[in-house]
């Protein structure tokens, strides 16, 4: 959205600049021919942010200031449903930003959410796949943060972490009202020392929590980002979310173009459509990531 409509000449674009474009997205007229018959918007984070990208939180209730408000959002979410447009935000919950105030109240041992994030009081000695620091020092402790400094990973083991992120689930699709959420990182979920990606409790949370969710609005749909091969991937449906992306086979067909020879491309086809399920493979050749 930051890129796509600025309603108000600040060079941003914003969340009432996305709604006076959306009869070119979809009118809602099927005998109409002059716009997109767009049928869903995934919104990129527009929870309040330090950064551009937003994929760090500061309030998961909150409005990035840049795109506007909750009544835009409201706004927004109206006009798209009448013209049968879904609307699905993107929910960072493998970790906030280091500004959140969990985590600057993190920061004291034993304090309230001191057990919201990981700590060590030693530096432990391995590293992200393929190199990359995940432990970082606050004061005399380690913090894990798989991504960056600025993103501590949130405690999935720790019952609170599980209902402050229900509540934030809830907010979004009964007082929002969207359909559904795009999930961040969600192979990232639960990590043991050196395995920092796809641990079974990875699966069961989310398994769990995609049950919560449909006993609270039965068509939400949720989708998984999960950067892997397309049979791990593919490994998160039906149960834990409603779709994955298939990185895999956007990566061998995109590939396979560049090469100039349809073969690689075919097999990543058939390899996809082999692992997924029928309906549940969200299909993308690139995206922001």
């Amino acid at each position: 959205m930051r890129s796509f409509k600025d309603s108000d000449g600040d060079g941003i674009g914003d969340l009432k600049g996305l709604i006076s474009k959306l009869d070119y997205l979809n009118d809602g007229d099927d005998s109409t021919t002059d716009d997109l018959g767009v049928t869903g918007l995934w919104l990129m984070p527009i929870t309040e942010s330090p950064s551009y990208h937003g994929y760090d939180v500061t309030d998961y209730e909150a409005i990035e200031r840049d795109y506007g408000s909750v009544a835009d959002l409201k706004e927004l979410r109206t006009e798209a449903h009448k013209r049968g447009i879904a609307v699905i935000v993107d929910m960072v919950f493998n970790h906030t930003s280091r500004d959140h105030p969990w985590f600057q109240d993190a920061m004291i041992p034993g304090s309230a959410h001191d057990g919201w994030y990981e700590w060590s009081d030693t530096q432990p000695p391995y590293t992200k796949p393929g190199g990359g620091e995940v432990w970082w020092r606050a004061g005399s402790r380690f913090y894990y943060g798989y991504f960056d400094y600025a993103m501590p990973d949130l405690n999935f083991r720790n019952p609170e972490v599980t209902t402050a992120i229900d509540d934030i689930s809830k907010f979004w699709l009964d007082d929002m009202g969207v359909d559904g959420f795009r999930m961040d990182a969600i192979k990232h979920f639960f990590e043991q020392d050196a395995a920092m990606e796809e641990l079974p409790e990875t699966h069961a949370w989310l398994a769990a929590y995609q049950t919560r969710l449909k006993t609270l609005k039965p068509d939400t749909l949720t989708v998984g980002e999960v950067y892997s091969a397309t049979n791990l991937s593919a490994a998160y449906v039906p149960d834990d979310v409603s779709l994955t992306f298939d990185f895999g086979f956007a990566e061998n067909v995109v590939g396979g173009l560049y090469a100039g020879g349809a073969g690689q491309a075919v097999d990543a086809l058939r390899t996809s459509l082999a692992e997924y399920p029928p309906g549940q493979r969200a299909v993308i050749l690139t995206n922001h990531d």
